[in-house]
């Protein structure tokens, strides 16, 4: 949803005067849509979901509660960049996700705090 289709929405709700707090918290985002790769294509440094990360050498594979972490997508900063108009992100680079294997990390409580983790 566009920022301007927000506001008149809640403007035609009769909360207009909530338009400068919404304006102050609204911020870009970008969507990730998934989609099969053909045959030859390389994997390595390539934005994907699944498989097995492009980590560094010597990067120790990351742990919550005595378990290996699930690996659930890294992404090409360079495939982003097109997509980052306000250049929030680094310009190259692979941005590595991982997140507890037992899907038991929700976030509502400070004791999931490290059952994600993000690698630059």
């Amino acid at each position: 949803m566009e920022p301007s289709e927000i506001i008149k929405a809640v403007k035609k709700a009769g909360l207009e005067k909530l338009v400068p707090d919404i304006n102050s918290l609204m911020a870009c985002s970008i969507r990730i849509r998934s989609h099969p790769l053909g045959g030859g294509v390389s994997l390595e440094g390539a934005s994907r979901m699944g498989g097995q990360p492009d980590l560094p050498a010597k990067t120790d594979w990351p742990v919550w509660k005595d378990a290996r972490m699930s690996f659930v997508m890294q992404i090409r900063l360079e495939d982003a960049k097109p997509f980052d108009p306000s250049g929030l992100l680094p310009e190259t680079g692979l941005l590595s996700f991982f997140y507890d294997s037992k899907q038991e990390t929700y976030g509502a409580s400070p004791e999931d705090r490290g059952g994600w983790k993000v690698f630059y």
